[in-house]
């Protein structure tokens, strides 16, 4: 039987899929005695809830969160989103799926992200900048890694090949400000945009699920970023102390705002330069992975997102377009 997506489930359907574990917890009932299990089920295509209503503490024993499992059920609605109704789950073998199935992918393909993101990086000619990216990028290990990782863990660019896909957009966003702004050091500027979120590698985990580090929860991608690129500038003997003063602001600036843990507001050119690059591409991309997901649904709105505290309109489906071309046409013979 092929494969059930989560993004294609319907009220109604019944389920015989395999679906990795995202979240994993026993909820006492509000009325009765015991407790149910409530999951939250993965793939590549999304999330859904789910409930396990009878024997919860006896099937929880049987599997942990990230595993996969082998569900069993059907999908109701509650609170008008999608919920699957486990009647029966089995936890699968490792070696018996593709974890690709169960994580999101970059829309573009990865051989061109990178060999623009390496033109990039090629393109950058202050001598101690281009040792700081060869030490990082002309490292197969490295980018192996960067390549895979997600941009988040569910904000913006999440899914794997999402780091990569956001370096690039803002390095490209950066180089049209630097065609506006002659001023703009433009190496030191790309040489930010390039490195800015490195601290990713270390703070998100994207095996089997997106999800925080100890270390990331603790830290942070922005302190942990400047930490790794401060201590390979200091391996680049000679490295200038003006310019690795500069880089290190860059990162640690790059929020721009303390409420959004940046560690310091942008003072330099450079740095609010990036920080309105950074930022504008992954509102954009906040955006256009919740307008996908919605429109999928064949909606006209969103639900209300409390931390973007709007709505979003996604525009008139396909048959309200007709319809509307339909009424314009009308009113047009009438005049």
């Amino acid at each position: 039987m092929p494969k059930q997506l989560i993004g294609e489930l319907r009220e109604g359907d019944s389920v015989d899929s395999t679906f990795v574990v995202r979240r994993k917890q026993l909820v006492a009932f509000r009325n009765k005695q015991g407790r149910y299990l409530s999951l939250v089920l993965a793939d590549r295509s999304g999330q859904v809830d789910a409930r396990v209503w009878d024997d919860a503490e006896q099937i929880a024993d049987q599997f942990e969160q990230e595993d996969v499992i082998a569900v069993q059920g059907r999908v109701e609605t509650f609170n008008q989103k999608p919920q699957v109704i486990i009647s029966s789950l089995q936890r699968c073998d490792p070696e018996a799926f593709d974890e690709q199935e169960f994580l999101p992918q970059c829309r573009r393909d990865p051989e061109a992200l990178e060999e623009e993101l390496l033109q990039i990086v090629d393109s950058v000619e202050q001598p101690y900048l281009r040792k700081l990216l060869a030490a990082f990028f002309e490292d197969p290990k490295f980018l192996a890694i960067f390549r895979r990782a997600p941009g988040a863990v569910s904000i913006h660019h999440a899914y794997l090949g999402g780091l990569m896909e956001h370096t690039v957009e803002v390095c490209s966003l950066c180089r049209l400000f630097c065609e506006h702004y002659p001023d703009l050091n433009r190496d030191l500027l790309l040489t930010g945009a390039l490195l800015h979120d490195i601290g990713k590698l270390k703070e998100l985990s994207f095996e089997r699920t997106f999800e925080y580090t100890d270390e990331g929860r603790l830290l942070g991608h922005i302190a942990m970023g400047e930490r790794i690129i401060t201590e390979q500038m200091d391996r680049i003997e000679g490295f200038p102390a003006q310019l690795k003063l500069m880089m290190r602001h860059l990162i640690l600036s790059h929020h721009g705002e303390y409420q959004y843990e940046s560690v310091r507001k942008a003072m330099t050119l450079e740095a609010i330069t990036l920080h309105k690059a950074e930022d504008a591409d992954a509102q954009v991309n906040r955006f256009w992975q919740i307008k996908t997901k919605h429109r999928e649904e064949g909606r006209t709105w969103t639900d209300y997102d409390r931390l973007l505290e709007r709505f979003i309109y996604l525009g008139p489906t396909e048959e309200a377009g007709a319809e509307e071309e339909a009424l314009t046409l009308f009113d047009d013979q009438e005049r």
